[in-house]
């Protein structure tokens, strides 16, 4: 990664289980635009608006992993806005050695560097995830979460409220790149949710294809796309990083489709 990006992280935003959000954004016209992204701990991008990638790689302070992603399929012509949210554990868990929250990015087109991470990236609390929540499940599993849905805004595409300029990081890290492949993602299948008869529990059987070597990946990257039923039945809440709140999940491959089988508690 090119040592002009910086780390950088929120000022006097500190502790555990914290969730900040970042946006920048660079012009665009014709060629292929990569993404090179490293955060403590997880991270979730959004081009315009859009979903692209998710999925911090577990590593060491010592080894520090950095994602490159081809992100040319979000871009348009013109402005592009990058929306990532940055989820830092704090603490030590199965497939995290704690380090210091930040975020380190770097987007090129043509080979020419056209964004990156510095004081100039803005930054906010993230208002729909509950920061300092620490609700730990199992020390393999990680954190629970709450998301307040009604408090959602259009932040991802260039509408602000709250943001400010990010502060450096000071920290010297040396950089690899992921040493596995990451998922391949497919076009989504239908998802089907049942209510039991007294309206307190839930399945939902979802199945999309990934390649092979991501099934021991690590669990967070394989569920990202559990849902969450809400009080209102027809609504769901698509994460960018597994949620288990009272959930119990069964993950099985089937001539190369990874079926996920999950039963939760209603929340």
């Amino acid at each position: 990664m090119t040592e002009t990006a910086k780390w950088i992280w929120k000022a006097a935003f500190e502790g555990k289980d914290l969730y900040c959000d970042f946006y920048d954004s660079f012009a665009y016209s014709s060629g292929k635009v990569i993404l090179q992204i490293s955060a403590d701990s997880n991270y979730a991008v959004y081009i315009n608006g859009k979903f692209a990638e998710n999925s911090q790689y577990p590593d060491y302070p010592h080894y520090k992993v950095y994602d490159e992603l081809d992100i040319t399929r979000f871009c348009q012509e013109g402005k592009n806005h990058i929306a990532i949210i940055v989820w830092h554990y704090g603490r030590p868990l199965l497939t995290y050695y704690p380090g210091k929250p930040a975020l380190r990015y770097a987007i090129t087109c043509k080979d020419a560097l056209v964004a990156y991470s510095d004081e100039t990236t803005l930054c906010r609390e993230d208002r729909q995830y509950q920061s300092g929540l620490c609700k730990l499940i199992t020390s393999h599993v990680g954190y629970s979460f709450h998301y307040d849905i009604t408090r959602e805004d259009n932040w991802k595409v260039g509408d602000l409220d709250g943001f400010a300029p990010a502060v450096t990081v000071e920290q010297d890290l040396p950089m690899f790149p992921r040493p596995i492949k990451r998922m391949v993602w497919e076009p989504r299948v239908e998802t089907t949710c049942i209510l039991n008869e007294n309206d307190t529990m839930a399945t939902a059987e979802i199945a999309f294809k990934a390649t092979a070597d991501v099934i021991w990946n690590r669990v967070a990257t394989i569920t990202h796309c559990i849902t969450a039923i809400t009080d209102s039945a027809n609504v769901c809440i698509e994460n960018n990083w597994v949620n288990y709140l009272n959930l119990c999940s069964w993950i099985s491959v089937t001539n190369g489709i990874l079926v996920i089988k999950t039963v939760t508690n209603k929340v």
